[in-house]
Formats: C-alpha cells, sequence, structure tokens
C-alpha cells in the first residue's frame, strides 16, 4: 500500500498525473517481484487508499507564512489609506486590467439529455480574439469625467493623447492566452501619463492619491539606469559600486542564517532529522544527517561525515539502529549551517571532538549562542578587490566576497545610499506626482474591488453574444457593460454607480476583515480596516 500511495504520489507532482493500472503494476513488479493483478490495484486504490480516478480541481491559493506577512503589510497600508479617506485627505484608486473573447458567452445553457452529443447542446469551439481592457475606479464610480448630462466622453480605440477618463479597451495583437502578451511596459506607462494622470488631477486636485495594483510585470518596468545586483556578475557589480563612488562595502556573511528549533523526540518522524548534525560520543565523529531513504529493505537514515574543512563519506543506518543510537551514543548539537561551523571549530587535528568536549550536556545551547555570534558577524571589502576570487572556506580569506553575499550587500548599499536605483518607472513618475502605490498580494483577486466589476462587465457582455459578432459589436458591449445601456431585449443595463462601487469595496474589505480574524495569532493588530489598533 506504502509503495502504490507513494508511485502515485511522485506521478502526481512530477509526471503530471501520468500514472495508470499498468504502470502500477511495473513499478510493484519492480520492488517487490511479485505481480499484481489489474483487478487487485484498482480495488487496493479505490477501497483501500481513497484514489479515484476524476478530473483534478484547480490548485487552491494557500496562504503560506510568507503570503500571510504580505497580506498583513498590505492591510496595514490599505487600513492608513482608508482614514485619510474618511477625513476627506484622500481618495483610493483601484486599477486592473483583464481580457474579453469575441466569443465571451455564458457558460452554461439549456439543454436536455437526448440533446447531448448534438449541435443543440454544443457551444462554439474556438473562443476567437480577444479585447484588452484598462481601467480605474473609486468609490464614486469609474474613473472618468463626465459631461453636464452625467455622460462618460467616448474615446476612439487607438486614441492619441491625454484625455480625462482612464478607460483604454484596443483589439490585442496576440489573440491566444490572455492579456499579458498583449501588454509591455511601455504602453502601461502610456496608460499611466496619458489617461490616469490627466484624469485624477482633474476630478481629485487636491488629495493625497493611493494607488491600488498587482504584481503584473509590466507594473514593476525598470528605468534605464535601474541597477539590481542579483542580475550582475561580480566584474559589473565592482564596476557600478565604483561608479557611485563607494570605497568599501560591508558584508554580514550570516545575516540570513537559518534559526536553531528544538530537537526532536527520539519518537519524532526521520523527516524531521534532516538538516541536524550529531556526535558520536564514542568515537567524537560529527556527521550531518541527509535525509531518510528507501533501500529495498525498510527505510535507512543518511547521513555524511563532517570533516575540519569539507564533508567525507556517506554513511547510513536502518531505522531501527539509528533510533537505538539516539538513546545511547549520538548526541545533537543544532540544525543548518550554524551547527556545521560551530562542531568544526570544537574538532581536534584529527576532525573530532575531543574526550573533553563529547561529555558536555551544554553544546545545543552553545550552538545557539555561536548563532547570535554569527549574526552580528561583519567582513569589510575594498571596493578593488570585489572582483576577486573567494577563498576563506567559511571564513573572510584574503580574496573577495563570494557571489551571493556580494549581491545582498550591494542590494542593501544601494537601497541605503541610492535608492532611486532600485525604483521602478512607475514608483519613480508616482514619487513626482506624490503619490503612493499599495500593491496586492500575488492572486489574491478578492481584494481588489475592480476584480468585481470586471464580473459585473463581462457577465452583461456575455449575455449580448450572438452569432457573427464582431470586434466593433464586442467594443460597445464592452463599454455598455462598464457605463450601462440597454442591452437584450430592451433591458436597461445600469453599470457600475458610486453606490454600487461602494458596495463592491465594501465586499473586498469584508473578506480581507475575514483574513485579519484568521492571521490574529501571527500579529498583534486589534480591529479592522479603518479601525486597525496595535
Amino acid at each position: 500500500m506504502k509503495l502504490i500511495v507513494e508511485y502515485v504520489t511522485e506521478c502526481n507532482t512530477t509526471q503530471r498525473g501520468m500514472c495508470c493500472v499498468r504502470s502500477i503494476q511495473a513499478h510493484l513488479l519492480a520492488k517487490t517481484f511479485k505481480l499484481f493483478r489489474p483487478h487487485v490495484i484498482r480495488h487496493a486504490l479505490n477501497k483501500r487508499l481513497g484514489f479515484k480516478y476524476r478530473t483534478p480541481l484547480k490548485r487552491r491559493i494557500v496562504f503560506s507564512a510568507e503570503r500571510r506577512k504580505l497580506g498583513i503589510e498590505f492591510c496595514k497600508l490599505l487600513d492608513g489609506a482608508i482614514r485619510l479617506e474618511r477625513r476627506g485627505e484622500a481618495i483610493i484608486i483601484y486599477m486592473d486590467e483583464t481580457y474579453c473573447h469575441l466569443h465571451h458567452l455564458p457558460g452554461k445553457m439549456w439543454y436536455r439529455d437526448e440533446d447531448i452529443g448534438t449541435e443543440r447542446a454544443e457551444r462554439c469551439r474556438s473562443r476567437g480574439s480577444l479585447q484588452i481592457i484598462l481601467h480605474a475606479m473609486c468609490r464614486d464610480g469609474w474613473l472618468a469625467s463626465t459631461d453636464d448630462d452625467g455622460n462618460v466622453p467616448v474615446l476612439d480605440e487607438w486614441h492619441q493623447g491625454e484625455a480625462t477618463s482612464c478607460e483604454m479597451v484596443f483589439r490585442g495583437k496576440v489573440g491566444r492566452g490572455d492579456y499579458h502578451a498583449n501588454m509591455d511596459g511601455d504602453m502601461f506607462m502610456m496608460w499611466v501619463n496619458e489617461r490616469l494622470v490627466p484624469t485624477v488631477e482633474e476630478m481629485y486636485p487636491d488629495k493625497k492619491v493611493f494607488v491600488v495594483m498587482d504584481n503584473a510585470p509590466y507594473h514593476h518596468g525598470r528605468s534605464p539606469d535601474a541597477f539590481f545586483a542579483r542580475s550582475h556578475s561580480k566584474e559589473e557589480i565592482q564596476a557600478k559600486m565604483q561608479e557611485l563612488g563607494a570605497e568599501t562595502i560591508t558584508i554580514k556573511p550570516y545575516a540570513d542564517i537559518e534559526d536553531s528549533i528544538e530537537v526532536p523526540e527520539p519518537t519524532a518522524p526521520l523527516r524531521d532529522f534532516a538538516g541536524w548534525s550529531f556526535f558520536e560520543k564514542s568515537t567524537g565523529e560529527c556527521y550531518m544527517i541527509d535525509g531518510c531513504s528507501d533501500e529495498g529493505h525498510g527505510p535507512v537514515m543518511v547521513h555524511t561525515r563532517i570533516g575540519s574543512k569539507r564533508f567525507g563519506a556517506v554513511e547510513s543506518a536502518r531505522e531501527d539502529d539509528f533510533r537505538r543510537l539516539l538513546q545511547d551514543d549520538f548526541v545533537f548539537v543544532g540544525r543548518g549551517d550554524a551547527a556545521l561551523l560551530y562542531l568544526r571549530t570544537k574538532m581536534n587535528a584529527q576532525a573530532k571532538l575531543p574526550h573533553r568536549e563529547r561529555n558536555s550536556t551544554q553544546h545545543v545551547r552553545q550552538c545557539r549562542r555561536f548563532l547570535d555570534r554569527l549574526r552580528s558577524t561583519e567582513w569589510e571589502y575594498d571596493v578593488a578587490d570585489l572582483a576577486k576570487k573567494y577563498n576563506g572556506n567559511g571564513l573572510k580569506g584574503t580574496g573577495g566576497p563570494t557571489g551571493p553575499q556580494l549581491r545582498s550587500a550591494c542590494d542593501a548599499y544601494i537601497d541605503e545610499h541610492h535608492p532611486e536605483l532600485h525604483k521602478t518607472r512607475v514608483m519613480r513618475r508616482f514619487a513626482e506626482l506624490g503619490w503612493e502605490i499599495i500593491f496586492t498580494v500575488p492572486y489574491w483577486a478578492k481584494s481588489q474591488p475592480i476584480e468585481l466589476a470586471w464580473a459585473l462587465v463581462k457577465n452583461f457582455v456575455a449575455y449580448q453574444y450572438h452569432p457573427g459578432r464582431t470586434h466593433k459589436d464586442l467594443r460597445r458591449h464592452i463599454l455598455k457593460g462598464m457605463y450601462g445601456g440597454l442591452g437584450r431585449g430592451g433591458v436597461q443595463h445600469t453599470g457600475l454607480t458610486a453606490e454600487l462601487a461602494q458596495k463592491l469595496i465594501l465586499h473586498t474589505h469584508k473578506h480581507i476583515n475575514t483574513f485579519l480574524d484568521k492571521t490574529r495569532p501571527t500579529h498583534n493588530m486589534r480591529g479592522y480596516l479603518g479601525n486597525l489598533r496595535r
């Protein structure tokens, strides 16, 4: 049973589910030298293990620890903006891009069972080319000025020059996929300069502006003079630091070293011991655990000998032997690079721990203190030596720093002394205007009110579909979905009004407040959006 579960799981994660009963049968034959009949394997999958042969569901976006941290930071920034907006000092703008296919139509239809397989229960198989839609909204509705009658000015598809409306609807050149293949940083900046900025300056001239947007790649277009060390070689970084006038650079080699955690219990699963370092009281030899493996005779623990400068031979122990030695001979020190460096500082000339160190019971505590000292370690290099090869073997050495250490230190230096080099084009433009950007958490669409507005528009467009719809018709349907107009059968569609916009914004706030409730243990804030307190 365990072999089947492991094999199916591996196929689902690495082979996109390319797994069948015959392949499972071949795998079991290779592992156990027994030939199982297909119906036996199907019974095990369905009845004993709970597998079902069915269409997989879409992957759910799970809030990991990193995503929760980003979500909490987003809530703090949005809370400050909401407070200013309620006092009448600011306006929050929600902008986004979307797309709509020419053959966009409702997802469901009425049909009888006898219609299945005929043209009476068949949809258009081609979605057609698409149109790209850019717009922005706020609590007053779409961000667009109106005439004396309250109507939004109609813009041509390829309108040139400034306009007091954020609307931009155009036909995409690339008909496959979504709008990302039809957008780039230049077009986005053109929209910002010719649509967004003139409209906001006319409608809200005396208010502080907050723009809420997602993390699409073209929102992060770099300026020509931008410099990010992670994409450059050591020689290029050295030349840039000399250009910036730096003489020395300080590197903290162990600033990001991982924290030590509690030593696993002897009865803990074998996977919990991966990464831990220990020594043998009987011999003084030191090892780092690589992980658990299955060599056909049960699980074994693989560990590598630690030398004074490099690793030694790889050894293994069966599970029962490993757990017995945990009680009798093994002494755990710590986990990760900190424990590795700690043991190497304690070794003698034979790469073993001296007898006086083997009987100590304070190694875990001493390793944690050693970790604190490592984090405060600083190495200073002359800029002229940055391109030299690193030769320290864990220490500073006489050459230059390692590539990852140099890139991290260079970015930190630029953030402190030349932050403009790390700002994107839209960041610099908004900084000139005194605006602020609030980036949403990636793939958290429910925190964006304009995503709900897109659903309103696309639902209207879908129900206006008719065979032979042209792009001119599609554009007209999109504009009616935004601003209102007569739909199919003469039904009046109202579009996005100020009242509806405020409802959509409050709906997203309700969802964000639910997130805040679920993450209370991870932050020290009370209350909800607009009234968060520490």
